[in-house]
C-alpha cells in the first residue's frame, strides 16, 4: 500500500486547531478539510459521500467548521457550496487558494449572467439569483454593478425589471 508524503501545513493546522478548540479534530472534519483543499466549492452532498455520511451528519459536521472559523458557505438552498475561509487558507499557507476561489466566483458569476441573457435576451434578478446559486440580494449587487459597468441596462422598475445586454453605441 502506498503512503502519500505528509503535509507539514496540514498537520500544524490539525495541531493549531485541537490546541485552539480544546478538542481533537474528528476524522469526518479532516475528510471535510481535505476534500476542500482538492475541490474549493463542494456541495453538501458532494461531502456527504465523501465522509460516507447521511446529510444530516455531514450538516451537523459543517456547522461545526463553520463556527470554527475553518469553512464557510455561498449560495443558497441546493446551489449552497462549502468552502474553506480566508484564515485556513492562510494557515494551511496557500494564500492564494482563496483569493482564487473567491475572486474566480464573481468572474463566473458575471459570465454565466452574459450567457443567459444572450440565450435567452434578458434576466431578472430572481433568474440570476438561481443561476447563480446566491442570494437575493448578492444577485441584485451582481446586475447593479454590471449596469453600472456598462455591460446589462435595466428595463422596468422594481419587479418588473429585467436586465438586457448594454445597446453598444460607437
Amino acid at each position: 500500500m502506498a503512503v502519500g508524503r505528509a503535509d507539514l501545513a496540514v498537520v500544524r493546522f490539525i495541531v493549531e486547531h485541537d490546541e485552539r478548540s480544546g478538542r481533537p479534530f474528528a476524522l469526518e472534519e479532516l475528510q471535510i478539510v481535505h476534500a476542500l483543499l482538492d475541490d474549493p466549492r463542494l456541495t453538501l452532498g458532494e461531502l456527504s459521500n465523501i465522509t460516507q455520511a447521511s446529510d444530516v451528519a455531514t450538516r451537523s459536521t459543517l456547522t461545526r467548521l463553520i463556527e470554527g472559523g475553518i469553512v464557510e458557505s455561498r449560495g443558497d438552498g441546493r446551489g449552497r457550496r462549502y468552502t474553506l475561509t480566508a484564515s485556513s487558507y492562510r494557515q494551511l499557507s496557500t494564500k492564494a487558494g482563496y483569493v482564487r476561489v473567491r475572486a474566480f466566483d464573481s468572474v463566473q458569476q458575471e459570465q454565466m449572467v452574459l450567457t443567459y441573457v444572450r440565450s435567452h435576451g434578458s434576466i431578472t434578478r430572481r433568474e440570476a439569483a438561481e443561476l447563480c446559486s446566491i442570494s437575493s440580494d448578492a444577485a441584485k449587487t451582481l446586475l447593479v454593478g454590471m449596469r453600472t459597468r456598462g455591460t446589462l441596462e435595466m428595463r422596468g422598475e422594481r419587479r418588473g425589471a429585467r436586465y438586457e445586454l448594454a445597446s453598444q453605441s460607437d
